[in-house]
């Protein structure tokens, strides 16, 4: 019985090694995948800020059919909202759902205290 015991222990060992090497590994996998998209967000950073979105949305909570009316020529707005939403993934913008006529709701932003930091015209920049 001895035998059978320790048979038992070292298979649930086995058993959290190979939950922990999972755990590790999807860890890692989280990690990489961060590590190899990050282009994407400072390339959307750049953009925003070369755009001056901050400054067209400054205090305000703004559609993108708005912001996209500020900027010169005629910007995809389906490409903008997939832009403002991946910098509101990394604390640049806050998204909001703003009731319009039926039971629609329309998308639009407004700066986080760290899109505030991005602004050209306040003191603080």
């Amino acid at each position: 019985s001895c035998s059978n015991s320790h048979f038992f222990m070292s298979q649930r060992k086995k058993k959290m090694s190979l939950r922990m090497a999972q755990e590790d590994l999807d860890s890692s996998v989280q990690s990489l995948m961060q590590l190899a998209q990050a282009h994407f967000s400072s390339q959307a950073l750049y953009m925003a800020v070369q755009l001056g979105i901050p400054d067209i949305i400054s205090d305000e909570v703004k559609t993108v059919s708005e912001i996209a009316s500020k900027l010169e020529g005629k910007p995809n707005q389906e490409a903008l909202l997939r832009t403002m939403r991946l910098l509101c993934s990394v604390g640049v913008f806050m998204e909001h759902s703003l009731p319009t006529e039926g039971q629609s709701v329309e998308t639009a932003f407004s700066l986080s205290p760290a899109g505030v930091l991005l602004q050209t015209t306040t003191e603080s920049s």
